[in-house]
């Protein structure tokens, strides 16, 4: 067994933003969050009758070990006075970040094109921004700023991105298979990593871009790494490849021929993988004896920006939940705690190296 790093602290206490009780977060248990059923949980049940969203709260639960590295890898990229931002593209409900939101202090906001999924929690009071829309819309708002000559050129080439894979991505959406080649697009992607490394009139002002679980058929990786240019970017993707639009660390052998392809998670010319280990999600649940199997079928992916460096993590202080006692029991059972802790282990490590 790992033992807990002595920076890592766990909360027992309410909320430090003393504006919002979090009481309703501390009644929930795992098959209150992961089961079909939702009457136990604050869903707008008028949208769920008329099944216009999907009963699902969350597909990913992150539990207190993996939140407080989040929250100290955000606080250690910081570098002003004003709070931590993270910004979670394709939120969904919203769950994991009004989570966040309350353990640490920083700013959240979600983006998500589907208004009845973020709606469908908009019971449940917090301190997140959501906005709807497209990821692309608010590349500018949460991303750098270029001199006007480079703007231009940036820009141009993001819409010619966009308008290309979007064409592309409804094709295979609709038919299930990609028939593409993912770097037809590689000298548009050479020319735009080359643009927004160039010393920018103001630094992207996002710390974190956070998405967990991209929709499939959907590729986000071009909008996050070339378009917002977070300090670090973290996935959660499911390890059977079915998210966003082909999946780069299911090619391993083909890491420097995909370089510059439209491809989802790929780091590219400008970031680099610091940290992965695998996590539980909603793909673990077996809703037949209402408890997570013995599978860990997503992985965590920090990705960090090669000019940033980081230094000596500050201490954080993490609330503890329900379901946080009972992810780690579901671990033991299945004996697979010592997997998890020791790819926590091992990412902070890969983070915070003296």
């Amino acid at each position: 067994m790992i033992e807990r790093s002595h920076d890592l602290h766990f909360n027992v206490d309410k909320p430090k933003d003393g504006t919002f009780d979090d009481s309703y977060f501390s009644s929930l248990s795992l098959a209150t969050i992961f089961n079909k059923n939702t009457a136990s949980i604050k869903l707008n049940e008028k949208l769920i009758e008329e099944r216009e969203i999907e009963p699902v709260v969350t597909w990913w639960l992150p539990n207190a070990h993996e939140r407080a590295l989040i929250l100290q890898l955000a606080s250690t990229l910081h570098d002003s006075e004003s709070k931590p931002l993270i910004v979670d593209a394709a939120c969904g409900t919203g769950f994991t970040d009004k989570v966040l939101a309350l353990d640490g202090e920083l700013k959240v906001v979600g983006i998500d094109l589907d208004a009845k999924a973020v709606a469908a929690l908009s019971n449940i009071a917090s301190t997140v921004v959501f906005h709807t829309g497209d990821v692309w819309d608010y590349i500018n708002h949460f991303g750098p700023r270029y001199p006007e000559k480079t703007a231009r050129e940036r820009n141009y080439i993001l819409d010619t991105i966009r308008v290309r894979t979007k064409c592309d991505l409804a094709y295979v959406s609709y038919h299930g298979v990609n028939l593409g080649d993912p770097n037809d697009l590689s000298e548009e992607v050479i020319r735009l990593q080359q643009l927004v490394a160039l010393q920018p009139e103001r630094s992207s002002p996002t710390d974190i871009v956070l998405c967990s679980f991209m929709p499939i058929g959907t590729e986000l990786t071009i909008p996050i790494r070339d378009g917002i240019r977070p300090k670090a970017i973290v996935y959660i993707r499911p390890i059977n490849g079915q998210s966003g639009a082909g999946d780069y660390y299911l090619e391993p052998d083909k890491s420097d021929e995909l370089r510059y392809a439209v491809i989802s998670y790929n780091p590219g010319e400008n970031y680099r993988t610091v940290a992965r280990w695998r996590t539980q999600s909603r793909l673990d649940w077996d809703f037949t004896n209402g408890r997570l199997n013995s599978d860990l079928t997503a992985e965590v992916v920090i990705q960090l920006r090669k000019d940033i460096v980081l230094q000596r993590p500050i201490s954080i202080d993490v609330n503890r939940y329900p379901w946080d006692d009972e992810l780690g029991e579901s671990l033991r059972v299945n004996e697979k705690d010592g997997i998890f802790q020791q790819g926590i282990h091992v990412a902070r490590e890969s983070l915070f190296k003296a």
